[in-house]
């Protein structure tokens, strides 16, 4: 992102110029129409630090080897006042890199010193001031002169900073450009000259003009930001690109900065300096109460809607953020902040207790609006420095969604309870019990990319965990290894655990365990094996009563009946049975399974398409978990 006081920044060498091609060569080619005589106008637009310069800077390079002429002009916040400022620093440039241009500067200097009044011969220069399209004339005429048989590109860089003379030309030069041998590139940061600037109209109907090209960059993908990372850092660790490119959102400049700052020793992922300036300068730009809601912005998150922000300050308006530069309306009373490190800048200017108070308001006005997640809540309530309030609102949502059978719901909120403990000493005392239960929410509801490194941290505690425990949690442990395709290990897992329980006395703790061995061995392909393992799990879950065991044991012993049997009436009866008996039960995982191997045996696509949409419905991932099961098809 450029100083918000001075030009385009000079991107560093070491950075590649990625993800481009596309418009070198559309530049490229206008260039080679300006050879034939045919110039442009060229719009080169996008945000700050997005690369306009560097692409300008790319393209002249590649003009100048092949024996063009290359004129640059930069306009700077500070010189915004001075008339012709950028188009002076043009000709001032040319003195040393394009003496043909000077030259014939100079044999105009009786209109051109109004330019650049060195030109004049005399102290004081003419006396009289030409007429503006005279003036415009002659620097064209100059430029065109000087190119002789060849081609010129000239590009003004951040006409954003530039004064209405300067814009004058540039529209002056798009009708009479299209007959010289001339591409006039100019650079503009889109933010700066939004619906509210002056120029707004005449840049709209500048674009209409045939003569010019209007070339807007977007960011970067994730690959090209990989790329300038690791040009910039050779060693920095995967993660650390890879949080890199993520806050860099595309933006080849703040890529850039931070992969410099990582690359730094001591020296983690902050924001970097050229951002905390420009949302400064910004900010510099709001009245008192414009700055007051930008706090609230910055508080409330990387974007909020206008109905939030007006609940915490009353009479705030969003639309002057937008005109500073700060934030996009995304939509009908929705904004968000241009940039995610824009955001980051815009939080850490907010002092500590302000930004405690703030996040108090915005976590009481969401939880009264109804019409956000309990995630957010907690959020606000956290940074505020009330975790065990937080909690409790993690813990009633999660509470909520398991009474309305929201299995991969209450999955989440049982996960973002612990790792909130995690983060909190006050809240030591709860990890182990809401990881427990964090654990259960994942696994019944099959999330077995969030359950891996909490099962897999969990499993060389076992030893100290009572019989029942320690069975469950391998019962976990061997239904996570079996979804991730090592069956073997799976299978191991368990019949050790079973051989041990069994050992002890207590294989009736060891129910569970049963029934997931029974699985595993089935998908292996040992039908002897699994129908003992499932018979030993129903006798267990009648002897004991346990109801839902025997619901869910109840499955694979009528998969593998039908496998033995081929009774495929029998197994479809006793199939539609058990998923009615585990509704009854608010078993809604279950009678997702049941509905599932119901449709394996019956084959028909209504009763795939009623499994799919009850898992959906649920948020348990056991559709795509079985689609994706060793053997699948």
């Amino acid at each position: 992102m450029p100083s918000p006081g001075g030009g385009g920044a000079v991107v560093a060498p070491a950075a590649p110029l990625v993800g481009r091609d596309a418009d070198v060569s559309r530049l490229a080619a206008v260039l080679a129409q300006a050879g034939e005589g045919a110039g442009s106008l060229v719009l080169v637009l996008g945000e700050a630090g997005i690369g306009k310069t560097r692409l300008c800077a790319e393209l002249s390079r590649w003009h100048r080897r092949r024996g063009g002429r290359v004129l640059l002009g930069r306009a700077a916040a500070q010189e915004a006042s001075i008339p012709f400022a950028a188009v002076a620093d043009a000709l001032r440039g040319a003195r040393r890199a394009e003496p043909a241009v000077w030259a014939a500067a100079r044999a105009r200097a009786e209109v051109l010193w109004a330019v650049a009044p060195e030109l004049a011969s005399g102290p004081g220069g003419p006396g009289r001031s030409a007429d503006r399209p005279v003036l415009f004339e002659a620097l064209l005429d100059a430029v065109d002169e000087a190119a002789g048989d060849g081609t010129a590109l000239w590009v003004l860089d951040d006409l954003h900073w530039a004064d209405d003379s300067t814009w004058e030309f540039v529209r002056y030069a798009a009708r009479r450009v299209a007959d010289l041998a001339l591409v006039l590139a100019v650079t503009y940061r889109e933010e700066e000259i939004g619906p509210s600037h002056p120029w707004w109209p005449g840049l709209v109907q500048l674009k209409r003009e045939p003569s010019v090209l209007c070339l807007p960059l977007a960011r970067l993908s994730a690959a090209d930001g990989e790329r300038i990372a690791r040009a910039v850092g050779p060693a920095l660790p995967e993660a650390t690109v890879a949080a890199i490119v993520e806050r860099g959102a595309g933006t080849p400049l703040l890529v850039e900065e931070l992969a410099s700052l990582a690359a730094r020793p001591g020296d983690l992922l902050g924001v970097p300096d050229i951002v905390r300036a420009t949302v400064r300068e910004r900010a510099g730009r709001l009245d008192p109460a414009g700055r007051a809601l930008l706090e609230v912005a910055a508080v409330a998150g990387l974007e909020a809607d206008a109905q939030l922000l007006a609940s915490v300050l009353p009479g705030g308006q969003p639309g002057d953020l937008v005109s500073a530069g700060l934030l996009d309306q995304e939509d009908e009373g929705r904004f968000r902040f241009r940039h995610p490190l824009l955001h980051e800048a815009a939080y850490q200017e907010v002092p500590a207790e302000r930004r405690r108070a703030l996040h108090e308001q915005l976590a009481a006005a969401i939880a009264a609006s109804g019409s956000y997640p309990a995630e957010r809540v907690a959020v606000h309530l956290e940074r505020a420095g009330r975790p065990e309030a937080a909690l409790s609102v993690l813990e009633t949502a999660a509470g909520e969604a398991n009474r309305a059978g929201q299995a991969g719901r209450e999955a989440t909120l049982r996960l973002s309870s612990f790792q909130l403990a995690c983060r909190h000493r006050s809240l030591a005392a709860r990890r182990a019990e809401l990881e427990d239960a964090a654990m259960r929410g994942l696994f019944t509801a099959q999330h077995w990319s969030e359950l891996a490194p909490l099962i897999r941290g969990a499993w060389p505690r076992r030893g100290a965990l009572p019989h029942a425990e320690r069975a469950r949690l391998a019962a976990m442990f061997s239904a996570y290894l079996f979804w991730a395709g090592s069956l073997t290990q799976a299978f191991t897992v368990a019949t050790d655990e079973l051989t041990s329980l069994e050992e002890r006395g207590a294989l009736d703790d060891g129910a569970a365990l049963l029934r997931e061995a029974a699985l595993i061995a089935w998908f292996m392909g040992d039908g002897i094996a699994a129908r003992a393992f499932v018979d030993r799990a129903l006798d267990v879950a009648r002897r004991t009563g346990d109801l839902n065991l025997e619901i869910r044991a109840s499955p694979i012993d009528i998969v593998i009946a039908y496998g033995e049997q081929r009774d495929a009436q029998a197994a479809i009866a006793r199939m539609r049975e058990n998923a009615a008996l585990a509704r009854a039960q608010g078993l809604v995982v279950d009678e997702g399974w049941a509905l599932l191997y119901l449709s394996f045996i019956t084959g028909r696509l209504s009763d795939v398409e009623a499994a799919r949409q009850e898992a959906e419905r649920i948020g348990a991932w056991f559709w795509v978990a079985v689609l994706s099961r060793p053997g699948s098809s």
